[in-house]
């Protein structure tokens, strides 16, 4: 956990809940593509002047540290209130629920991959390779400190 994410902790909630309404799990290792449908709720009202996915590799290296490798990264280009669909920034009344599409695409995690000697999903698990999706939001009202995300871990077969 990141010193800002300890610090969100510390400090209370930032007034946003995310969950996925459906993501790719499992997700195939050799699909170029990842999608997956971020749900943003409102405890008051807020404005979401952004949304980011991400699909990235972790492990363990010989040191004990983590280490990440980004596969994929895609921006929400807009935001749906069910059939509805605006551009940002988007104000969310309180209670209200929007949601973001993400695509992430164009990816080879076999070549993304090749430093670590990883080349399929096999190899990936015994090399200790996790895989994870996180979808973020960029909240006005949380000046960028304490933009809430939320991570799950992806199942590669």
């Amino acid at each position: 956990m990141g010193f800002f994410d300890k610090m969100k902790k510390m400090v209370g909630k930032t007034g946003v809940a995310l969950d996925y309404e459906w993501i790719e799990n499992p997700f195939t290792f050799t699909d170029p593509m990842i999608k997956a449908t971020l749900r943003i709720k409102a405890e008051g009202e807020i404005t979401i002047l952004g949304a980011t996915g991400t699909f990235y590799a972790k492990r363990e290296n010989d040191d004990g540290m983590e280490e990440e490798i980004e596969l994929g990264e895609e921006e929400c280009s807009d935001i749906a209130n069910g059939d509805d669909y605006n551009e940002f920034p988007e104000k969310i009344e309180a209670g209200g629920v929007r949601t973001c599409a993400f695509f992430v695409g164009d990816m080879d995690l076999v070549e993304s991959l090749k430093e670590w000697g990883v080349d399929s999903p096999e190899s990936a698990k015994i090399k200790g390779v996790k895989f994870f999706f996180k979808g973020e939001a960029d909240v006005k009202e949380t000046v960028g400190l304490f933009d809430p995300s939320l991570e799950e871990e992806i199942t590669v077969r």
